[in-house]
Formats: C-alpha cells, structure tokens, sequence
C-alpha cells in the first residue's frame, strides 16, 4: 500500500501517514471489548470505517489501473467488484487480473461469492454459456430492461421502517410518553406557502 502512495503521486501528510500506520499496525482488541457477532482481526482491515474503504482503494489501485487497460467497464466499491463487456475475451482477460491481483495481495476469491463469467441475457434465450437475466450488486438487480433494488434489500429496508415507526410512534404510545407536539406544525410550516407542482 505504502509502495503505491508513494509511487503513484499520491500527497500525504505526515499527520495522515502517522493516522494511517497506527491503523495498519494496531494490535487486535480482546474479544470481550468486540461487539457482539464481531469477529477478532487477524489480518486486513476493519470495514464501516473512512479509512478502511480510502484503504482498500489504495489496495486496488493496481486492479483498477488493470481493468481500465483491459477496456472493460467495472464497478467497484471496497472488495465487491462488477465487470462487464460486449466482448467474453476481455471478460476472460479481466477474471485472470483479478485472480492474479487477489494472489498477489494474498487476499484469494471468494468462490461462493463470486459466481464467475455470465453472459446477461433476455429471459428465454438459451445458450453455451452460463446465463443469466440479472445480476445482483450491492443490493441491487441489474438487468438488460431495467435496474431496481433487489428483494433482499427490499425486506431488509421495510424491516428498518417497522422498527423505526414502532421505536418512534408505537412504543412511546405504549408507554405513555410521547410527545404529540413534535406533530404540531412549526410556526414555519405555518408561514410559508406551499406548492403542489400543479
């Protein structure tokens, strides 16, 4: 990593290199100090934090570097990585730098994630290669007639919405403490006109 700051023009404040280092070379915390579900770290780089996805850019800088010169077009976003082309010899070619840019970085595939070369096609069609009508990335469905947010997701932010109404509506009616003046109108709302677009 440090090898493509340097190497790759990349401007680093001292400050940011002392913050960066004590990152990388910070000693993994007793489990008791986890929370719960957390796994120890033995290697690589916590993820949800600023600087683990500025990391793992700085890692990739390489693959990414490689893809564009391949011609194909990707997506990337920390690890999750989406390559797509009209062309399956540079789909070829760009499975084979990943692999080899994962083998360097000692960081291998992950097999039951990572589902190969696919051709996207049209519901119906049939063919020599493994095909499929979408594909998913990130949470969401990528097809050849549309995008949209895939199903999982989908369950995942209507779960979020019922625990945020029942944590901000219900349970407080449940226990009697809620505030009906946060329904009120401001005084703002009050004064000022509104529009309908019409």
């Amino acid at each position: 990593m440090w090898k493509v700051l340097e190497s790759e023009g990349f401007i680093v404040s001292p400050e940011e290199r002392h913050v960066i280092n004590a990152f990388l070379e910070s000693s993994a915390c007793d489990k008791k100090n986890y929370p719960v579900g957390a796994q120890q770290r033995r290697r690589c780089i916590p993820e949800g934090t600023s600087v683990s996805l500025f990391l793992a850019s700085v890692a990739c800088w390489e693959l990414d570097k490689g893809l564009e010169r391949l011609g194909v077009g990707f997506s990337r976003y920390a690890d999750d990585t989406l390559i797509w082309s009209d062309e399956y010899a540079k789909i070829v070619r760009a499975y084979y730098w990943i692999d080899e840019c994962a083998q360097r970085m000692g960081v291998p595939l992950n097999a039951s994630k990572s589902y190969g070369i696919s051709l996207l096609s049209r519901i119906g069609k049939s063919g020599e290669l493994n095909q499929k009508d979408d594909v998913k990335y990130l949470g969401y469905r990528i097809s050849l007639n549309n995008n949209s947010i895939s199903d999982g997701k989908v369950k995942e932010i209507k779960a979020k919405i019922s625990f945020l109404a029942y944590q901000n509506l219900l349970q407080p009616l449940k226990l009697g403490i809620f505030n009906d003046q946060r329904t009120q109108l401001s005084w703002r709302d009050e004064l000022l006109p509104c529009c309908n677009g019409r």
